[in-house]
């Protein structure tokens, strides 16, 4: 090999390491500003329209009808035993639960999806959950809402309508967000 085509190589070599050196960096920084950045509140296909007209059915075998909850403020979060981020949360949601449980026009529902009962009951069992979690068998309530993963959270206004949504992990502060866009 000649001191020229050598020169070459060694010229295209480090070209590639720098374009691949480019890359890593934009693509941490890139993601890390998504990792890092505010949940943000989605316009979801259900928000500003009336709850989906769903059923989603307790763990004693009693049904729930979404819309039956007219009248009321609910918060609705769509979780599944084995999410991490749902049971980050978890300690955030038992908190707020707690906080507006003595409310009686307050209703705090988990629904669990895309998962089985049997984790749930056990989830159930292991977790001390001060809200109602409910199995959604047919998947109507997860497809009513639009859901595209888990943990989301629904804030569901005393007129029926979703007045907001949470596509992220909640916290506190959250919470209280979705609390103060159902009055």
């Amino acid at each position: 090999m000649t001191k020229t085509n050598s020169r070459k190589s060694l010229i295209l070599r480090f070209g590639i390491f720098l374009a691949v050196v480019i890359v890593l960096i934009s693509s941490v920084s890139f993601f890390s500003t998504k990792l890092n950045s505010s949940p943000k509140y989605s316009g979801g296909k259900v928000v500003g329209k009336l709850a989906p007209d769903v059923t989603v059915v307790a763990l004693d075998g009693e049904k729930l009808s979404i819309r039956e909850l007219t009248g009321k403020r609910v918060i609705i979060n769509f979780f599944n035993s084995w999410c991490i981020p749902c049971q980050e949360e978890l300690p955030v949601l038992q908190e707020f639960a707690r906080k507006y449980q003595s409310d009686p026009n307050f209703v705090f529902i988990g629904i669990a999806r895309d998962d089985s009962e049997q984790n749930i009951r056990k989830w159930v069992e292991s977790n001390d959950a001060p809200f109602d979690v409910m199995l959604d068998p047919d998947k109507a309530a997860s497809i009513g809402f639009g859901t595209t993963g888990q943990p989301e959270t629904y804030a569901i206004a005393p007129d029926g309508r979703v007045v907001a949504s949470l596509m992220a992990r909640a916290s506190m502060q959250a919470m209280e967000e979705l609390w103060r866009s159902t009055q």
